[in-house]
């Protein structure tokens, strides 16, 4: 059971927008779509069947309560392009108990568990205040006409057609294709550039300003972007300031719709809506091999076409681990699972591999070196090194910090040569044989101290038997000598 209190205001001024209020799949869901489809339930809940969102590929088989806006067009009586856009509580879903409340003051409040667990909200926004969806994708907490909260302050993977990314803003990718809450990427604004970044600390692609329609002046305030409707990305410092435009493939074409999506893979890609389905107009990493973990950890990228390939990398005595393909990141082979550290008596080898780079290197900071053994000694001395990537024609050494979750790039020249570092890790008939002669010095152990603690008891038994003999001995000539000098003594005497 979904609870209101001081059920909220909506009105909706959008055709192809959908607010979902709760999403509960694959049960019945209660929440807001567009006016003309609206049911009145007999509590004045507005419920349609969950079945309707079906199309949002794999919710099928996942159960998730939250608020989101979605996008959908109907055609024949059937959705097309279903595609969510924004989440409120992304990265903490509820349950069945929870509830939306709105307070006198006109804020709003997801609380789980009855109300005792607060998940999301909005500030003070005036008893008037109502929400309202409009035909951009916008969700607007307005009281009289002044907009106290909205949706596109507050971005979660995508950025819609007239909506701006600020310097305070991100757009963070989703886990995985199964999983919405933030993900490793995101969109950020710097200076005079916006940029990727994988985990919030790795940059593997730039967009600069170009400056050419206006430059970027100091004490101007913060540049932010926009995707705008005639089919290009802006950046600008002011609204009269455009320091850089970047076209789209559909640039000045006519096209109703747009949308900037932060991909759960870690690519920046750019959809249109062309009916029934969304079409790709910009993707800002050409090739998935250049991503920071397409093929996940130690696993090695070949470009292909049209797909690259994912392999395994299992080089030593590395562990094996379970490989899938898939839509999205593949598995690699980590040495022992993902927390490896050779900061704790690290004493294994290092493999060489040639023929092997990493992304972003063209963002990542190097050490001019001599030779390839410089370059590995480099690493082997610095505990929180997992791998070298030297570069025989410029000298470059690159190191890479553990844990190494990077993919790795095969390439056609041996002049780029990958030096992993290595954990010994047993196999499994190695780890049988050791984990059956633990369990016997184990048991031989337990048997000695066994042994040795029956030991101490006997000899402590015997000990005390001859301690006691020897107390009573002497009780007894304490006694005889007690008798001989009371006796002794005038008038006194011992019975």
């Amino acid at each position: 059971m979904f609870w209101w209190h001081s059920r909220p205001r909506f009105q909706f001024s959008s055709h192809q927008w959908n607010a979902i209020i709760v999403v509960a799949c694959p049960r019945a869901s209660a929440y807001f779509r567009r006016q003309e489809e609206m049911k009145i339930s007999g509590g004045g809940d507005f419920i349609q069947p969950c079945s309707a969102l079906m199309a949002i590929s794999p919710w099928d088989s996942v159960k998730l309560i939250g608020i989101i806006i979605f996008f959908t067009q109907y055609e024949n009586g059937e959705e097309n392009g279903t595609e969510i856009v924004w989440t409120a509580n992304r990265n903490n879903y509820v349950n069945m108990d929870s509830e939306l409340v709105q307070a006198s003051d006109g804020s709003l409040a997801l609380r789980d568990e009855r109300g005792r667990r607060h998940v999301w909200g909005t500030d003070a926004a005036g008893e008037n205040a109502a929400l309202f969806l409009l035909d951009s994708g916008n969700l607007q907490l307005k009281d009289q006409k002044r907009i106290e909260w909205q949706s596109f302050d507050h971005p979660t993977d995508t950025l819609l057609q007239g909506q701006n990314l600020s310097a305070s803003m991100k757009l963070i990718s989703a886990a995985s294709a199964l999983d919405l809450s933030e993900g490793p990427y995101s969109l950020e604004m710097e200076v005079t550039s916006m940029v990727l970044s994988w985990r919030s600390e790795q940059v593997y692609w730039r967009r600069v300003a170009m400056q050419e329609k206006a430059l970027i002046l100091t004490g101007k305030g913060r540049i932010y972007a926009r995707l705008e409707p005639g089919g290009y990305l802006a950046m600008y410092q002011t609204e009269s300031a455009l320091v850089d435009m970047f076209p789209l493939d559909t640039y000045r074409q006519n096209v109703s719709l747009r949308r900037l999506k932060m991909e759960s893979d870690g690519n920046l890609r750019s959809y249109y809506w062309r009916p029934p389905r969304w079409e790709i107009d910009f993707e800002a990493v050409q090739s998935s091999c250049e991503l920071p973990s397409f093929c996940g950890a130690y696993g090695v990228c070949t470009a292909g076409n049209p797909n690259p390939n994912c392999t395994r990398l299992c080089v030593g005595k590395f562990m094996p681990a379970p490989f899938q393909n898939g839509s999205a990141a593949t598995l690699g082979c980590p040495p022992g699972g993902s927390s490896l550290n050779f900061c704790r008596g690290w004493k294994g080898g290092v493999a060489r591999i040639p023929g092997m780079d990493f992304p972003y290197r063209q963002f990542a900071r190097f050490l001019s070196v001599a030779s390839e053994t410089e370059c590995q000694e480099l690493c082997v001395d610095n505990c929180s090194c997992a791998a070298a990537f030297y570069h025989n024609y410029s000298n470059r050494c690159y190191q890479v910090p553990a844990p190494l979750e990077m993919t790795l790039v095969q390439v056609g020249t041996q002049e780029k040569v990958a030096l992993l570092k290595l954990i010994q890790v047993k196999k499994e008939h190695e780890r049988d044989s050791s984990l059956h002669s633990r369990v016997l010095w184990t048991l031989l152990v337990l048997f000695s101290t066994a042994i040795g603690a029956v030991a101490v008891v006997v000899c402590g038994f015997v000990l005390f038997i001859k301690i006691s003999k020897r107390r009573c001995a002497d009780k007894d000539n304490v006694i005889e000598m007690s008798q001989k000098f009371i006796g002794g003594l005038p008038g006194l005497s011992l019975p």
